[in-house]
Order: structure tokens, then C-alpha cells, then sequence
């Protein structure tokens, strides 16, 4: 009986379950491909897709002064990013006076509201009254104008004044209904943390340059975005604005692209266990998101479905594929020698701990890569559960 345990008819060894080493390395050897397929051969696969140019009017629109734009951005204790956006916003400003500024002050208890009260700068302030998060922020400051085309960013970015022009531009092409940007990160410590997610972000660009050139990109981020005012959807204080706001114009079938001159600029987190909070928040938000989409993401074109399996809900799960895969691997050689497999699994487990400990070199990369995958599939866990994560405290580094 204990033979028939181990053995099967065939004389390959496996565990009670039937299991053998090559089925298992086999399963192992599929999930490490799912686990790197959104940043590897998605990618590559891209680049492969006909270019889809854009298309100008005979007469096209020109703005030289702002006065079809509005800018919006929300926040919450910002006081130490608040003068620095008052500079740029100012800048914003002189290079397009007609432009209109607003900012949502999400109950702050320090002194944003006040900076920005205080400066030459004319900006449209609305109070909250209660903590309701950005998404709500966002909302409130869309239903207050009538300007056609609506600019998005964040509190803790600063934008090149020259963007509003690029927007204008891209917004010849009557197709487009909404541009996303080209966040630029900038390093002040010098930590893997802050190399790993330059570089994460690099590769995040170009995923969005090659999705632009080809159709549509799936989602924008909150540094700097824009929309077509006709195409702002409405939807619960609980989602990811911007990820809402943008796939907005996907499913309108209205063209989503990425433009290299509309830039924002943003500092990398330094720290890891910031970071990874980061990542499973943003994760939570983003999933929970995807989970409102219901048959909305029915509508998207065989491309558009693919590329969105892709980039987003495959890369929310690679944590999870990173680790089943590993498992299986341990699996494998526990199924020859059970003490094999317990000192590979042992020798994992302190590796792990050893490089997540560090902070600069290869092994505290990789240790950063790794956390980053697994955050971003717990937030997956976290919003299934019914978590929205829609108010949050701004990460502080160095």
C-alpha cells in the first residue's frame, strides 16, 4: 500500500495525489509564464500590431489660451508638495490665462487649503465637509464647470506647462477621446526601492506607447490625464477615478491615447514598506474598479480585450502565479526527497528575508520586484473582500 502511495503503473514517483516531478515542474514551468508574460511577451507582442495614425481635421481646433481646459486635482495634508504646485500651477497659468484651476481640499487637517488660499494664483478651492476621498473630489469640481476638456492630476505633481498645448493638439483627431501622459519619476535617495520602480514604470510607459500607437491604452494614471467633458461617466466614491474615467472613453469606442509631450513629474517612493502599502492600496482601488466594469468590458473589441487580460487583470494575479509556480517547483522535489524539498523551501523562505532586509544591490532588487508582484495580487484579495481603500494617508519619504 505504501508503494502504490509513491509509485505509479508507470514507475514514476509522485505524492498521494498522483502528482509526479514532470507534471508538477510542468505546472510550474506555466505559471512562471504567466507570471512575466505582462512584462515580457506582452509587451513584445505589441510591437508587432499595425500603427493606427491619428487623423486631423482640415480646421483644426486651437487653443492658445486654455479657455476650452479646466484642470482639476484633490487632496488631502499636501502642505509639503502644496508650495511647489503653487509654483507650477502659477506657470500653468501665465502660459495659458484663460485656463480654469481647481482643487478639492479633502478635509486636510494641515495647512494645504491655507498655501494655496494664500497665493496670487487664481484657483478655485472647494471645501469638503466630509472625508470622502478623491474620487468624490473629482466628481464635485467636473459638475461645477463647462469647459469641454478636463485635465486630471495629482497634488503631488507637477505638470510642463507646454502639456496643455499637446493636449490641444491631440484633440484634433475627433476620434480622441482622452489622453493620457508621460509620467517622469525623480530619484532623491538612491535606494533599490526607487531603481525597481523607475524602472517598473519605464517599462509601464512603453506597454502605454506601444497600446497608443496601435489603439487604445488600457487605463491612465492620476499624474496627468485628460477626457473629453461629453465622455465623463458617472460612478460610486468608492473606484479608482482615474482608472474609471479613462476606461470611460474605451468603452465609448472613442480613442484612448498616450502622448510623450503632455508630462508630469512626480518623486519615486525611497522606502519599501511604503511602496509595497502603496502598491496593495493602489491594487485594492484598481481591482475593486475592474469588478464595477461588469458588462461594460463586454463591449471592448477582441484587441481591447486582449490587451486589457494583459496589462491589467493578468498583472494583478502575477503574484499569485510567481508563488503557486514556486510552490510546485518545492512540490517537484519534495515528491523525490521529502528533506530535499524541505531544505530547498527553508532555503527560499531565508533567502527571501535576507534580500527583503537589504536595501541596495541585486538581491535587494529582486526582493523588490518580488514584493511588488505579491502586493499587487493581495490587493486583489483585499478588494474581493469588499475593501475599497478609498481614502488613504500621502506616503512620506526622506
Amino acid at each position: 500500500m505504501e508503494q502504490s502511495r509513491w509509485y505509479d503503473p508507470y514507475g514514476h514517483r509522485s505524492d498521494g495525489c498522483g502528482m509526479n516531478p514532470l507534471s508538477l515542474t510542468a505546472v510550474s514551468t506555466v505559471l512562471a509564464v504567466l507570471a512575466v508574460y505582462p512584462f515580457t511577451i506582452y509587451p513584445l507582442a505589441l510591437r508587432l500590431l499595425k500603427t493606427r495614425p491619428l487623423q486631423f481635421d482640415v480646421d483644426p481646433m486651437t487653443d492658445s489660451t486654455g479657455e476650452t481646459f479646466a484642470l482639476f486635482f484633490s487632496f488631502f495634508n499636501e502642505a509639503s508638495s502644496m508650495p511647489e504646485k503653487v509654483d507650477n500651477l502659477r506657470a500653468i497659468r501665465a502660459a495659458y490665462p484663460n485656463i480654469e484651476l481647481w482643487a478639492y481640499d479633502d478635509c486636510s487637517d494641515d495647512d494645504s487649503a491655507a498655501i494655496l488660499e494664500d497665493s496670487d494664483v487664481d484657483i478655485r478651492l472647494v471645501r469638503g465637509r466630509e472625508r470622502l476621498g478623491k474620487a468624490h473630489g473629482m466628481k464635485v469640481m467636473v459638475g461645477m464647470t463647462d469647459r469641454d476638456l478636463l485635465v486630471f492630476t495629482d497634488a503631488n505633481v507637477t505638470v510642463d506647462p507646454e502639456s496643455i498645448g499637446a493636449l490641444a493638439r491631440c484633440y484634433k483627431d475627433q476620434e480622441v477621446g482622452g489622453v493620457c501622459g508621460t509620467l517622469h519619476y525623480r530619484s532623491a535617495a538612491g535606494t533599490s526601492t526607487e531603481s525597481v520602480g523607475g524602472a517598473y514604470w519605464r517599462l509601464e510607459e512603453f506597454i502605454k506607447s506601444e497600446e497608443s500607437r496601435s489603439g487604445n491604452v488600457m487605463g491612465a494614471d492620476g499624474s496627468i490625464f485628460s477626457i473629453r467633458r461629453e465622455l465623463y461617466p458617472d460612478f460610486p466614491d468608492s473606484v479608482q477615478d482615474d482608472f474609471t474615467v479613462s476606461m470611460a472613453v474605451v468603452f465609448a469606442n472613442r480613442r484612448l491615447i498616450r502622448s510623450e509631450d503632455v508630462r508630469a513629474f512626480e518623486e519615486l517612493v525611497s522606502r519599501r514598506r511604503l511602496e509595497i502599502r502603496r502598491k496593495v492600496r493602489i491594487s485594492t482601488r484598481a481591482f475593486h474598479t475592474h469588478q464595477q466594469f461588469g458588462r461594460a468590458l463586454q463591449s471592448l473589441s477582441w484587441r481591447d480585450k486582449w490587451c486589457y487580460f494583459s496589462h491589467k487583470w493578468l498583472r494583478w494575479h502575477s503574484g499569485f502565479c510567481l508563488i503557486l509556480g514556486i510552490g510546485c517547483s518545492v512540490w517537484a522535489i519534495g515528491v523525490v526527497s521529502i528533506w530535499a524539498g524541505l531544505a530547498v523551501l527553508v532555503g527560499i523562505v531565508g533567502l527571501a528575508v535576507w534580500a527583503f532586509k537589504r536595501s541596495q544591490g541585486v538581491a535587494a532588487a529582486v526582493s523588490d520586484v518580488v514584493a511588488s508582484l505579491v502586493a499587487a495580487s493581495v490587493g486583489t484579495v483585499y478588494a474581493r473582500s469588499g475593501k475599497t481603500m478609498s481614502t488613504w494617508q500621502p506616503p512620506r519619504t526622506p
